[in-house]
């Protein structure tokens, strides 16, 4: 939980920079710009503090003795059956697939 509590609060720095990189933009008629943040952003704000918040209350594990055994990690199912080269294949053509579909 602490772990993802804290990830999304970069994300309220980079819609701030966003926003003042792109509220000057308005040249009429080649960019129409109308950026600001509204209660929306507010409510994500507040989530992150209280999420982040939140997550100081959960206490850490502890850490592991060496006395107890490893717990053996197996490789994700897709990437035991067909292997690294080929989901980087496929990942490739899924997204040169989106980025045709999307222009």
């Amino acid at each position: 939980v602490q772990h993802r509590s804290k990830w999304a609060s970069p994300d309220i720095f980079a819609y701030t920079m966003l926003v003042y990189l792109i509220r000057n933009l308005d040249h009429d008629p080649l960019i129409l710009t109308a950026a600001q943040l509204d209660i929306g952003f507010v409510c994500f704000c507040a989530f992150c503090v209280c999420a982040t918040v939140s997550a100081l209350g959960f206490p850490l594990p502890e850490a592991q003795d060496d006395k107890m055994p490893m717990v053996e990690v197996r490789q994700p199912f897709l990437l035991r059956c067909m292997g690294k080269y080929v989901i980087a294949l496929v990942a490739t053509v899924l997204a040169a697939g989106f980025a045709y579909l999307l222009f």
